[in-house]
């Protein structure tokens, strides 16, 4: 009996190490990730860039964000800042409209609430920077 337990370990064993050996072993591929996540990835790394100081590498990151989810206000708000920091008013102020198009459209988000409220504020400033 002790022979059974002993060959039945060793074929185990031998079988582990062929299954590596040749390949067949694989990893669980990573959980899927939802297209509001994998934009929030994009939004959080130009951020970033603007930061920075790399303004138009965050614009390319806020756009592929926009891209992969285009109904998040936060990533045109932020886009809106950084264009507005390259001295892009106009693409600033298209990019907080939509923001404020998207906020409405969810109007009992509270988080939606609080950016809609920055975004006015932004507006009331560059006002009046143009007086």
């Amino acid at each position: 009996m002790k022979n059974i337990f002993a060959l039945l370990s060793a074929s185990t064993l031998l079988f582990q190490v062929l299954i590596v050996e040749i390949g067949l072993a694989q990893t669980a591929p990573p959980p899927p990730q939802s297209e509001l996540e994998q934009s929030q990835i994009y939004q959080d790394r130009g951020s970033g860039k603007s930061e920075e100081g790399d303004y138009q590498g965050a614009i390319a990151d806020f756009d592929r964000a926009i891209q992969i989810f285009p109904l998040d206000p936060n990533t045109f708000y932020r886009r809106g800042l950084t264009k507005f920091k390259l001295k892009d008013k106009q693409g600033a102020i298209n990019d907080m409209t939509t923001a404020t198009e998207l906020v409405r459209r969810d109007k009992y988000s509270n988080d939606n609430q609080r950016l809609l409220k920055l975004i006015e504020q932004w507006k009331a400033n560059l006002a009046a920077d143009k007086k």
